[in-house]
């Protein structure tokens, strides 16, 4: 998998990482496998972004990127 990430890392695209999962435990992991610089943006849920809808809405607005199908 870190190759795959790699990859396109190297082609250019921007990679983010929405979970459900808590934010910091989240990049603890990701630098454990070396992968963290390869990642744009990672976002976890908090007390108020408590769903995964919310923490992916986050991503979007945050980074303003383009939502095209509904949540």
């Amino acid at each position: 998998m870190k190759d795959v990430i790699k990859n396109l890392y190297d082609r250019g695209y921007k990679i983010y990482l929405a979970t459900s999962k808590g934010r910091n435990s989240s990049l603890e992991v990701l630098e454990s496998y070396g992968i963290l610089q390869y990642f744009s943006y990672v976002e976890g849920s908090t007390d108020i972004l408590n769903t995964k809808k919310k923490v992916l809405e986050n991503v979007i607005i945050g980074n303003k990127l383009k939502k095209t199908n509904p949540l």
